[in-house]
């Protein structure tokens, strides 16, 4: 949890640890980062550019699995030791829903990050039963994902290493 001027401060939407590349666009300049947490409403790229607090950016970047090309543009609101936070502003309506496709996909970051009910057992753990649809305590469920009914690839709490 964060710690706001009168005390600590939930977020209004997860944020989650990610790592892949980001061109961020300021002033003509191409900067290379590195994405290290997502959310809905902003990202926190490394390494830190302290003088570009206060500036608009605009970013490109190819998220990681599932694979999906996003240009969003943004400010950026803060800027620590190991990098700076960037709002996002809203935009194409195209671009968010992709990113919030992104967040919430079976193989997105909040997947990996928080669990969620297999797709396929609903969270059972076992293979859905043929004639009734539901599930069967025979097999496993054929997910090479779901692990005891949900599919958690890295448990991580985003909350640990925010700022």
């Amino acid at each position: 949890m964060e710690e706001g001027l009168s005390g600590p401060r939930r977020r209004r939407v997860p944020r989650v640890s990610v790592n892949f590349p980001v061109i961020l666009t300021w002033d003509k300049k191409k900067i290379p980062c590195q994405a290290c947490q997502i959310s809905e409403l902003g990202i926190l790229l490394a390494p830190s550019q302290k003088e570009l607090v206060g500036e608009n950016v605009q970013l490109e970047f190819t998220t990681d699995s599932p694979s999906r090309f996003l240009s969003l543009s943004g400010i950026v609101i803060y800027a620590i030791n190991s990098g700076i936070g960037i709002r996002f502003n809203a935009g194409p309506s195209e671009q968010q829903d992709l990113l919030r496709d992104y967040l919430q996909s079976p193989e997105g970051p909040a997947a990996q990050a928080f669990g969620i009910p297999c797709p396929i057992c609903g969270g059972t753990g076992n293979k859905p039963s043929e004639q009734t649809g539901g599930s069967s305590n025979e097999e496993p469920c054929p997910n090479p994902l779901c692990q005891h009914g949900y599919v958690i690839v890295a448990v991580k709490d985003p909350e640990e290493s925010s700022p």
